[in-house]
């Protein structure tokens, strides 16, 4: 019989940390808390329940009774199960704590939770010149690749199995849950918030129970999704709890921040940006090793957070023990991020929505390179091959199907990393069980422009009088653009040069009309995966 091998390598323990319990010849690794018919289960507790599940008769494998259990619990987490011939592991439905593997030159299997380690084990040396493209364009990977072919990641809703047979050894990945639209509701507007507020209700007093004894801290924007949290904190009787903004002094979103704290009686706490203070933070040792660690090979870091924390951390602000609590992803959820024309959809095909991604997801860069533009539409329309297209509300759900598991997983999720990089936990009550499988039975006229998600939270709002709505769009277009400019945008002129530069060489493209786009608003993304990718050259990391 053939030798069962394969490494293992579970390193991240900043935050969340990993929990180890052997079971006879069984280890059982797990990380994060869940929910199982509503009772909490985090470490020793989560581990026993994994090993419960693993009972089987002796000629059966305990793959059903585990993705069974995949499909029952509600939380963040991650999950690795050693057996004597087999090896499985799984992320949730959102990646929120992403696993990766490969193979070595032996054919060994390496799983891990640090894509660059990973990347020297497997010796991955060269970047995927596709991949690169992909990133620069959009700023992060999808499917199960990464920047490097050798190295791959578990989708959200997936797990993978490794398995001896016989004389020969066995690799698979499955996905037990994906985020398609069905099954739709008849339900009147009314009704259907009533729903939603029990939902609410439910998901953010799972949200208590898991946080019971810590200060909460939310990064309160001016939008709706932070200040919905907020509001089911008080609404709940949550004390405490700790509101934070940040950037200019006097800027729209922290001002309504800072009134919505007043209103709700939790303390507020500002942290000024400027361009100085910003280029100091970005070009430190820390900000590098994060943005390289977090990245993942896969995605650009997200630093629009990492300059608070860092502050509010350094200055005490808030207790080390505390858990924060971000607004990913009410909006999208809810129906946001749907082309608003699609109100009027009658015939929709698969072009159709080739073209919304491409418009809404592939655009830090103007490229038509006709070879990228096949190998695009393979890769979706792969994704895409037992995915329903016939009907508009077919076509809705597979345009979010598509940002769910790649945008929203692969890049809003990740940023969870700026909490964990500062040693915090979070909380994603957004992205709860329930919350998902609420609005994947709402149909498309009530999600299209987020309609019903705003008629709801805007009656929450008018409860509380915190109906604060952000300033209208100034009219003269150099006001409008000098609004846009975020302000981390910090990048020089310089700098941006470069960054155009680099793209040319990368995406072998030329098109004089992005001087414009570079010298008066280029995309931070833009400019950050530029430098991601430039710091990995400079350090000779790949690009040899």
């Amino acid at each position: 019989m053939s030798e069962f091998n394969y490494s293992l390598n579970l390193s991240q323990n900043h935050g969340f940390q990993w929990f180890s319990q052997c079971f006879e010849k069984t280890v059982i690794l797990v990380k994060g808390y869940i929910f199982y018919y509503d009772v909490l289960y985090r470490e020793q507790e989560f581990a026993k329940l994994l090993f419960q599940h693993l009972q089987c008769p002796a000629d059966q494998h305990p793959d059903a009774q585990l993705q069974q259990l995949l499909l029952n619990i509600n939380g963040s987490f991650s999950i690795v199960v050693q057996a004597t011939d087999w090896l499985w592991a799984a992320v949730d439905r959102v990646r929120s704590m992403p696993l990766f593997y490969g193979f070595n030159n032996d054919n060994v299997l390496i799983l891990s939770d640090d894509a660059l380690w990973l990347r020297e084990q497997v010796g991955d040396a060269e970047p995927d010149s596709l991949r690169t493209k992909e990133f620069l364009l959009t700023g992060y990977v999808t499917g199960s690749c990464t920047l490097f072919p050798r190295v791959k990641q578990l989708q959200a809703g997936e797990y993978l199995l490794y398995i001896r047979l016989d004389e020969k050894q066995d690799f698979s990945t499955y996905r037990y849950y994906r985020w398609l639209h069905g099954d739709y509701s008849d339900a009147t507007e009314e009704e259907l918030c009533a729903e939603m507020d029990l939902m609410h209700r439910r998901v953010f007093e799972r949200l208590l129970a898991s946080t019971k004894g810590s200060t909460i801290v939310v990064p309160l924007s001016g939008g709706y999704d932070s200040r919905l949290i907020v509001t089911m904190l008080k609404r709940l009787g949550k004390e405490d709890v700790i509101c934070f903004s940040y950037g200019r002094p006097g800027n729209w979103e922290s001002e309504i921040s800072k009134s919505v704290s007043e209103k709700l009686g939790y303390p507020w706490l500002f942290v000024p940006y400027d361009r100085s203070r910003w280029r100091n933070w970005f070009a430190s040792q820390e900000c590098k090793r994060y943005s390289l660690k977090s990245s993942g090979l896969n995605s650009v870091a997200h630093i629009q957070d990492f300059a608070a924390v860092w502050e509010l951390t350094r200055s005490k602000k808030i207790p080390q023990t505390a858990v924060f609590v971000p607004g990913h992803t009410g909006d999208f959820i809810a129906g946001g991020h749907l082309p608003h024309e699609w109100k009027d959809l009658r015939s929709p095909d698969f072009q159709l929505i080739l073209f919304a991604l491409k418009k809404k997801h592939y655009n830090l860069w103007s490229l038509e390179d006709q070879q990228f533009l096949d190998e695009f539409k393979a890769v979706v329309g792969s994704l895409f091959e037992d995915v329903p297209l016939d009907t508009v509300e077919d076509a809705a759900s597979a345009y979010e199907y598509w940002e769910w598991q790649e945008r929203q997983a692969k890049f809003i999720v990740n940023s969870v990393r700026v909490y964990e990089w500062w040693g915090f936990e979070w909380r994603l009550p957004l992205w709860d069980n329930d919350v998902m499988e609420y609005w994947r039975h709402i149909k498309l006229r009530h999600r299209i422009g987020k309609s019903l998600y705003d008629r709801y939270v805007r009656s929450i709002f008018e409860e509380w009088h915190i109906n604060f709505e952000k300033p209208q769009e100034p009219r003269n277009f150099w006001a409008r653009i000098a609004r846009r400019q975020s302000f981390w945008n910090f990048f020089s002129i310089s700098e941006k040069l470069s960054c155009y530069k680099f793209y040319l060489e990368i995406l072998a493209t030329s098109d004089p009309k992005n001087y414009s786009h570079v010298l008066y608003n280029v995309r931070v993304n833009t400019q950050l995966a530029y430098e991601l990718l430039h710091r990995l050259r400079h350090e000779k990391l790949f690009f040899h």
